[in-house]
């Protein structure tokens, strides 16, 4: 009888301590979610940075309806040079005997796609700069945050930090 009983006695004690466990964990969710406690935090200081991001709202508006309407004239002068190359054929016509609509045609789709190149070649350019920029002002604000400064630590360790 000894042994169940000693069984039974670290069963309830074994018991008891998950309990205690399953309530400290409770009181830790409770303190996160809380208002003043890890969310609350971060509920303030998210709506400090949105205000000082407020500002930046109306230019990337712009950017990104500038952006599209670059998009936009490349579609219309594809879509136009298409059209005026079907309007244009001739069934019974040379190759060499085109009309002047089916050359139109041509040219128009020559002009879309030099707009493509050049719209391709300013949105490398600006993604480049972007990225070649801010991999260094990474680098930089690591080094700057960091008491000691680490260089030993390479670049793409620093992210996961």
């Amino acid at each position: 009888m000894t042994l169940c009983s000693a069984i039974l006695r670290e069963a309830d004690e074994f018991q008891q301590d998950i309990a205690e466990i399953a309530a400290d964990i409770a009181r830790e969710v409770d303190n996160v979610f809380d208002e003043s406690g890890f969310i609350g935090d971060l509920r303030t200081s998210s709506g400090d940075i949105q205000e000082s991001l407020d500002q930046y709202e109306t230019p990337r508006y712009i950017v990104s309806i500038i952006i599209c309407s670059l998009t936009l004239v490349v579609i219309v002068v594809l879509i136009a040079g298409l059209l005026l190359g079907v309007f244009g054929f001739r069934k019974r016509s040379d190759p060499q005997e085109r009309t002047s609509l089916s050359n139109c045609a041509g040219i128009t789709l020559l002009i879309a796609v030099a707009l493509m190149f050049v719209f391709a070649v300013i949105l490398l350019f600006l993604s480049s700069f972007t990225f070649f920029l801010g991999a260094n002002l990474l680098k930089v604000c690591y080094s700057v945050a960091e008491d000691p400064p680490n260089d030993d630590i390479p670049p793409y360790e620093l992210l996961t930090r």
